[in-house]
């Protein structure tokens, strides 16, 4: 079994989703829309503007996002694939440590991927990217 699987987005396919699903308040001033990658329910969070309402660029910047996806998230794979490596030569015990994406928070400079994880106990990890100036994302922080 591979834990740190590479590619396993369908960036077109979320893209579809996103733009097909609508935009929800969670909490008075929280946007979000909602869509399922692999059967589980993922919330894309995007920034409010000073009236309350969203901004047209924060779809395009989530857009940008999901195209994206493979390599921000293969990124992060990789990173937790080093860290079990290591850990492993410790002499410890290391299974299932499978990350899930739990949710992507739009900011108005970052965007933050949150992982998920159960491997012995509960584990969370954010993955913080920023958009340059030719409009790629790059990773800032594991």
């Amino acid at each position: 079994m591979n834990n740190f699987p590479r590619n396993r987005y369908e960036s077109d396919e979320l893209l579809t989703l996103f733009d097909q699903a609508k935009i929800q308040e969670e909490i008075k001033g929280t946007f979000y829309k909602l869509i399922e990658i692999d059967g589980v329910g993922v919330e894309i969070y995007l920034p409010t503007s000073k009236d309350g309402s969203v901004d047209r660029k924060d779809i395009s910047r989530a857009r940008s996002i999901l195209a994206q996806i493979n390599e921000l998230d293969n990124y992060f794979q990789g990173m937790c694939e080093l860290s079990y490596e290591k850990y492993e030569k410790s002499g410890s015990e290391a299974k299932d440590w499978i990350y899930y994406l739990s949710h992507i928070e739009i900011t108005e400079s970052e965007a933050l991927f949150q992982y998920y994880a159960m491997h012995g106990y509960p584990s969370e990890w954010v993955s913080i990217f920023r958009e340059n100036d030719s409009g790629n994302w790059e990773r800032v922080n594991l």
